[in-house]
C-alpha cells in the first residue's frame, strides 16, 4: 500500500509555509508566555503552600 501519492509532501509544505509562516512568531510568543505563566503560577502556588 503506497501512501506517498495520497499525501503529497511538497504540497503539504507549500500549504504549511503559506498558512503558518506568517503566524509562527505569534505562536512562539504565545507558547513562551503561557509557559512562563505556568511557571510563575506554580511558584506562587508553592510559596502559598509552603507559608500555610
Amino acid at each position: 500500500m503506497d501512501l506517498a501519492g495520497l499525501i503529497d509532501m511538497n504540497y503539504f509544505w507549500w500549504a504549511f509555509n503559506k498558512l503558518l509562516a506568517p503566524a509562527m512568531p505569534f505562536l512562539v510568543i504565545f507558547i513562551a508566555i503561557s509557559a512562563a505563566g505556568l511557571l510563575i503560577g506554580t511558584l506562587i502556588w508553592a510559596f502559598k503552600k509552603m507559608r500555610s
